[in-house]
């Protein structure tokens, strides 16, 4: 079960989950539109604390999209759509570089909708990473590829005077 963490400077109580247990988790109908509930609701909490516009303003309109607006066949695809652009709108505001966009989420949730809910989680985990927050899957730097680009050799290290390096050999 994930732990409720407060986003720093604010009140806003928010629950990084982990997105393998959200995927599995919405195989189950009655998950979805909690979960859909409460990260709207997140979302929504964290623009009006931090000022940041279109994060959303009623959670439970895109909750409703889900059940009973699944039988309508348009709704749940709308909040899936609008809900990944609001958390672009976070990781944007946020200051990440990559984000999430809807259109992908449609798709995904065209082919295998665990996965789509799931990834929506991991998106939004990178959001409360972003504020400082500890989530189920921690944040990764990876290293540069070997080979990309121009390799810097190694510096110099500080107090110590600049040595050429050695002749090359005689050529015979």
């Amino acid at each position: 079960m994930a732990d409720k963490l407060t986003v720093p400077g604010t009140q806003v109580v928010v629950k990084p989950r982990h997105p393998v247990a959200v995927g599995f988790l919405s195989l189950t109908i009655v998950y979805v539109p909690f979960y859909w509930y409460f990260v709207n609701k997140e979302l929504k909490e964290l623009g009006e604390a931090r000022g940041i516009p279109g994060l959303g303003t009623s959670p439970m309109t895109s909750a409703l999209a889900w059940f009973p607006g699944g039988f309508v066949l348009v709704p749940p695809y709308w909040t899936s759509f609008t809900t990944t652009e609001r958390i672009k709108n976070a990781q944007i505001a946020t200051g990440r570089k990559d984000w999430l966009e809807g259109w992908i989420s449609l798709i995904v949730l065209l082919m295998l909708p665990p996965l789509m809910f799931g990834f929506v989680q991991d998106q939004l985990n990178k959001v409360w990473q972003n504020l400082g927050l500890a989530t189920p899957m921690p944040k990764q730097e990876l290293p540069p590829a070997p080979g990309y680009g121009y390799q810097y050799p190694p510096q110099q290290p500080q107090g110590q005077e600049y040595q050429p390096p050695p002749p090359p050999p005689p050529q015979q």
